[in-house]
């Protein structure tokens, strides 16, 4: 399944009035677990210029494109699927608690590919990861 269907079925969810929607882990997991992954709906949330985060773009070829914050100098870092999750926390200065991240990625990019890098980043310490969504009609 592509991301942007993930999209389309998060922009449907929230229009028919659900704050939050759970996405379940693979079948190898034991059954009556709780969601691997929760995705709270709100839109037009806002982004402050000296807000800090982690903004992560996943495009069809695999490459991430990572920078922190949304300054105009802000330094953007290119790596490979694999290697996001080190280089991810190698951006984020040592001793932060709170570690927030917002992900994009190319509409045909699967959706495992995403829940991909969204486990990763939850294993490296990332607390908090907001889903950018795009106009998908």
């Amino acid at each position: 399944m592509p991301y942007v269907t993930l999209l389309k079925v998060v922009n449907v969810a929230y229009d028919v009035g659900f704050g939050e929607v759970g996405i379940l882990g693979s079948e190898k997991e034991p059954r009556g677990e709780s969601s691997e992954l929760v995705l709270h709906f709100e839109r037009g949330r806002t982004i402050g210029p000296n807000e800090k985060f982690l903004l992560m773009s996943l495009g069809n070829d695999g490459n991430v494109s990572l920078q922190l914050g949304m300054v105009a100098d802000a330094q953007v870092t290119h790596v490979n699927l694999a290697g996001a999750p080190n280089a991810a926390a190698g951006l984020v200065p040592k001793g932060r608690t709170m570690k927030d991240a917002f992900l994009r990625a190319d509409f045909e990019v699967p959706v495992g590919k995403v829940l991909g890098l969204l486990r990763a980043l939850r294993t490296i310490g990332f607390t908090k990861a907001e889903i950018v969504g795009e106009a998908t009609e």
